[in-house]
């Protein structure tokens, strides 16, 4: 007897459909961008590893320099040398593990700053490392340009070096007020740079000043006044041209009887 069916060589048991090569451009797509987001994640975890002890260290250091500057100390506090490349290393290694995290620069702009405190430094030396602690933290705000602080640090860092008239150093202090405009040590900032450098400020940042300062007044009024004593602030302020355009400053004027 012959069977009532017979198979052709070679055919399949089962149906057999062809993927299209859109499908598996597709397949192929979304695995190279989960493989993406995992090398990703584990280089964030590194940066991580690398990058908490040194700010730990960093805390240390500020702590010291913090105690010694409430002593009345003459000297400033300066990183121990083998310290300092420790976390150098460090911050270098989470930096380049995870070079879209602004918080890794900023790390690195704080370290030159410490280093600034030295007080054995030359000249060169200074305007050296003023420029590296300048290029980390503007590398920092590129990252997060509304980020109050990274500003901060972007205005500190040319104050150090004395670039009053800079228009980096112009800019930066801006956007701390910009930025941070009900933030309490913000405030407290850009009022006192501010008031220090007035005379170096374009008509922008003066403006961005006194907008400030007319803010923090009714907030915290005392540490303002304190720093427009310290300063000599009033003439400044208790003008017709501020007084007519900033009402806390025109209240705390009168009061003075200015």
């Amino acid at each position: 007897m012959k069977p009532t069916s017979q198979r052709t060589r070679g055919s399949s048991a089962l149906p057999t459909t062809r993927k299209s090569p859109a499908v598996i451009g597709a397949v192929v797509l979304l695995m190279l961008l989960l493989g993406y987001k995992l090398t990703s994640a584990v280089q964030e975890g590194m940066a991580w590893l690398y990058a908490l002890p040194a700010s730990q260290l960093m805390d240390d250091w500020q702590r010291s320099a913090n105690a010694l500057e409430d002593a009345g100390a003459e000297t400033t506090f300066v990183p121990p040398p083998e310290q300092w490349q420790a976390v150098l290393h460090n911050s270098v290694r989470a930096q380049a593990l995870a070079p879209g995290n602004p918080v890794y620069y900023a790390n690195l702009g704080r370290l030159y700053d410490f280093k600034l405190n030295d007080k054995s430094l030359t000249v060169e030396d200074i305007e050296a490392l003023g420029r590296e602690t300048l290029y980390h933290h503007q590398q920092a705000a590129k990252l997060r340009p509304t980020w109050a602080y990274y500003w901060w640090d972007i205005a500190l860092a040319e104050y150090r070096l004395f670039h009053f008239h800079s228009p980096i150093y112009q800019q930066a202090l801006q956007n701390v007020a910009k930025y941070g405009p009900w933030f309490y040590d913000a405030q407290l900032f850009v009022t006192e740079l501010s008031l220090e450098t007035w005379q170096s400020l374009e008509p922008a940042t003066q403006e961005s000043a006194l907008l400030t300062i007319d803010r923090a007044l009714p907030r915290q009024p005392k540490p303002i006044l304190d720093l427009v004593r310290q300063y000599n602030g009033w003439p400044l302020l208790c003008t017709g041209a501020v007084t007519d355009r900033y009402p806390a400053i025109k209240n705390a004027c009168l009061e003075h009887g200015l």
